[in-house]
């Protein structure tokens, strides 16, 4: 993530924000979901029903495979789709000291424990 970061800060003029979306890892982690369902979708007149597969680990540190299971109904057939996907979870306040160290300032946020999402807004120093 550090190398990410610093990337990013590169391309950054001075003064230039940085606008990060991410998932609350620590409120999921604390929950363990196995399955989640997001309801149904609609996606060139195809429906479907996406299904969350979590592979929660015992440390937030721990790479986390998710496995999306997408489910279509197209007239009279039913089909699906499976889609691995890793991710690399960290705490929120890890998140702030590395946007400091790498050059970041102004950090403000709408983080609460409770939030499942959150955003970050950053200046390049």
């Amino acid at each position: 993530m550090i190398s990410s970061l610093k990337g990013i800060r590169s391309t950054l003029k001075t003064g230039g924000v940085l606008v990060l979306d991410s998932r609350n890892w620590e409120k999921l982690f604390l929950s363990k979901p196995r399955f989640t369902l997001t309801g149904t979708r609609l996606r060139n007149n195809i429906k479907y029903i996406p299904l969350y597969v979590w592979n929660i680990q015992e440390h937030i540190e721990n790479e986390l495979l998710i496995e999306v299971v997408l489910m279509f109904e197209e007239q009279t057939s039913i089909y699906e789709r499976h889609y691995n996907i890793t991710y690399h979870p960290f705490k929120y306040q890890v998140l702030l000291e590395i946007l400091k160290e790498v050059g970041f300032t102004s950090i403000n946020s709408n983080f609460t424990e409770e939030k499942d999402l959150y955003t970050i807004t950053a200046k390049a120093g």
